[in-house]
């Protein structure tokens, strides 16, 4: 994404594994997705 100019970040858990399990972490996480693509795809996101 980089490369394309699009804006990319680590969003990192260090108490989590492949899966955002625990609640705070997975609103934040689904909070980062849904942001990111609002900016990118338009406000329906």
């Amino acid at each position: 994404l980089k490369a394309k100019g699009v804006p990319a970040r680590l969003v990192y858990f260090p108490d989590e594994n492949h899966w955002v399990l625990k609640p705070r972490n997975s609103l934040l996480w689904y909070r980062e997705v849904h942001d990111w693509l609002k900016r990118w795809f338009g406000g329906g996101a």
